[in-house]
């Protein structure tokens, strides 16, 4: 009977040390671990009016990644040219 209050004992003293993670807390949310000339670029190819895409680019940008926002008049067109099927988009 110990032995189980030993382990329960031993489980617990390493469940209440802190872990490091890769970020840093801040006041305004998470600080990247990578600064953006590490981050690799999010290329984002949306239509003019697709407001989803510009506020998820936003957010990326927020989160420290390089982001190349790119309008297309012919989504579709641009879509079909990249070998992109119709149940993927």
């Amino acid at each position: 009977m110990k032995r189980v209050y030993l382990g329960v004992l031993i489980a617990l003293c390493f469940a209440i040390i802190p872990l490091p993670v890769n970020a840093q807390q801040t006041a305004g949310g998470l600080k990247p671990a990578i600064d953006a000339e590490t981050q690799p670029e999010i290329s984002i190819y949306r239509s003019e009016s697709c407001g989803c895409c510009k506020q998820w680019g936003e957010h990326v940008k927020k989160a420290g990644f390089p982001v190349q926002d790119q309008v297309i008049q012919d989504l579709d067109g641009f879509k079909q040219a990249k070998g992109v099927i119709p149940g993927l988009s």
